[in-house]
């Protein structure tokens, strides 16, 4: 299973654990994740606001909330190929 596969059953999943729909936004907001290049580049924002590999800190971190395959293809479009990071969750 590849790891967006993975991430979209972690955010389906929550439906069927929390089936009220608070519960449900804030489980999602647990699930963090980010989009890093195949020699393991980190994806941001440059200083000029656009698509860019950029250094740990200023890496973008999504979460459950967030559409990740439109994520996925807009950054793509814009940096060629990426994998989906899933970070540790938080509470």
């Amino acid at each position: 299973m590849n790891k967006l596969s993975e991430l979209q059953e972690m955010i389906q999943g929550t439906s069927k654990v929390h089936p009220d729909k608070k519960a449900r936004w804030e489980a999602m907001k647990a699930i963090a994740w980010r989009l890093r290049g195949l020699n393991g580049e980190y994806v941001g924002l440059n200083s000029h606001a656009q698509c860019s590999f950029v250094p740990e800190s200023r890496a973008l971190v999504f979460d459950g909330r967030d559409n990740e395959e439109i994520k996925l293809a807009v950054y793509q479009s814009a940096l060629g190929p990426l994998i989906v990071e899933i970070l540790p969750q938080t509470k």
